[in-house]
């Protein structure tokens, strides 16, 4: 329960600095945006100690998942929009995925 905490503090930390971020380049016609991406096939699993096994079992309920190419076309459009459109935050998520 409590790592369950400390990730929401953290993510609640970190959306806090972009805001502050944000706040102060905006004037500046600086965009900051915070992208929050959802379960990523990529090496992090294997580098964090997940296998195919524990992984893939904890993955299936979430049906296929975001490979980094997804999160990069949600980059790519945000930087096409025009320069008065500002996007505070992004969540890209699997569309299986039930939670944060």
């Amino acid at each position: 329960m409590r790592a369950n905490y400390l990730w929401i503090i953290t993510k609640f930390a970190v959306a806090g600095l972009v805001e502050g971020l944000r706040r102060e380049l905006c004037g500046h016609g600086v965009r900051v945006t915070l992208v929050m991406p959802g379960i990523v096939t990529s090496e992090f699993q294997q580098v964090a100690g997940y296998d195919e096994k524990n992984f893939g079992t904890f993955s299936a309920q979430f049906g296929t998942l975001l490979e980094p190419g997804d999160i990069a076309e949600g980059i790519r459009w945000l930087l096409t929009l025009p320069a008065h459109v500002h996007v505070n935050e992004v969540t890209i998520r699997p569309t299986g995925q039930s939670y944060p």
